[in-house]
């Protein structure tokens, strides 16, 4: 007679679970939210608030340009630098709300746009904006 042989190791029960279905699932909506997300637009329309302490905007605006050789121009006019505070002055005389752009080439020293900075600043220029320039432009 055989006796069936009984292998202990095949009865032996499965206890790990398989990643790789729940690793499809995870891919699966992550390409479905990238995909849906730039086509869902809110139409929602927001009622602003109104700010009570806001500056006005400036009436006029006009541009101070430092070139890398240090020559100023302000409104397209050139200046020589102790120039520069007067013309300043006259321009906050007629019109006290009026905005600079400060135009500066990028390899200038920070010095240079803090001193041109503290000139606004002591003239009574509050609205000011400052745009860094590639040489030659």
């Amino acid at each position: 007679m055989s006796h069936p042989r009984h292998h202990s190791h095949s009865l032996r029960l499965v206890t790990e679970i398989s990643v790789t279905p729940m690793l499809d699932l995870v891919f699966v909506l992550l390409f479905v939210f990238m995909v849906a997300a730039p086509l869902i637009k809110p139409e929602t329309a927001l009622d602003l608030p109104a700010a009570k302490s806001a500056r006005p905007t400036p009436s006029r605006q006009t541009e101070l340009t430092v070139r890398p050789d240090g020559q100023v121009s302000l409104g397209g006019s050139n200046l020589r630098r102790e120039d520069l505070a007067g013309a300043l002055g006259k321009l906050v005389a007629d019109s006290p709300d009026v905005g600079i752009l400060v135009r500066i080439d990028r390899n200038l020293s920070v010095q240079r746009l803090v001193e041109i900075m503290d000139l606004m600043h002591e003239t009574g220029i509050i609205h000011t904006a400052v745009q860094t320039t590639e040489s030659g432009h």
